[in-house]
Order: C-alpha cells, then sequence, then structure tokens
C-alpha cells in the first residue's frame, strides 16, 4: 500500500515504513542540573544507559561521539552551576559505554593478498 502525501501537481508516492518507530526513551537529561527528567537521577540514568546501549548496538565508538558531545555541555552547564568541577563526570559519561556495547565483529578483508 502506498499513500500520497503533497499538494496537488506535486504529489509523491511514499511507502510506509516496515520497521514500527524505535520506542521513546523517557529518560533524557533535564538541563542546567543533568538528572534525569524520568527518574530524578543523575543522568545517564541506568534506564538511560540501557536505551543507549540498545540503540548503539555495535556501534559503541558513535555512542562515545554522542556521549562525549553531551559530557561537553554538562561540563559547562554544572561547572556555570556550581562552580565545581564534577568529579565523577567522565566515569558518569563514559566509563560505562565499552561493557555496554558489544562491538561487531570485525570481517575479514577480502580481495587483498
Amino acid at each position: 500500500m502506498q499513500h500520497r502525501h503533497g499538494r496537488a501537481g506535486t504529489e509523491a508516492l511514499v511507502k510506509p515504513s516496515i520497521h514500527p518507530p524505535a520506542p521513546r526513551c523517557e529518560h533524557l537529561p533535564g538541563r542546567p542540573g543533568w538528572d534525569c527528567l524520568a527518574c530524578g537521577r543523575p543522568w545517564p540514568c541506568d534506564p538511560a544507559r540501557e536505551a543507549l546501549a540498545a540503540e548503539y548496538a555495535g556501534h559503541s565508538p558513535s555512542l562515545a561521539v554522542y556521549l562525549s558531545a553531551q559530557h561537553g555541555q554538562a561540563l559547562e552547564d554544572l561547572v556555570a552551576q556550581t562552580g565545581e568541577m564534577p568529579r565523577d563526570l567522565h566515569e558518569r559519561f563514559l566509563g560505562w559505554v565499552r561493557a555496554a556495547v558489544p562491538q561487531q565483529r570485525q570481517r575479514p578483508a577480502t580481495g587483498m593478498v
């Protein structure tokens, strides 16, 4: 089944997705304090970590890049808010990534001898 979207004369055929949308995690960071909006624990809380690990399964470098950016924002916000450097921030944002996200297996190189 296909659906038509657009204005008259500019209609485009759009195929419905065969994949259901990914469930949204309600455990999101609240700024500037960086506590979870759902449970109030320091973000990323355990449910957020589980959701992130599932979303980035096999791609821990991408998750590490994302969390590094979040770490930088959190550091900036928390230092501005408290005037002090948070002690556990690196472990909180990045210390768990490698263990939580299994890596994709490397494929052997082919065609090069």
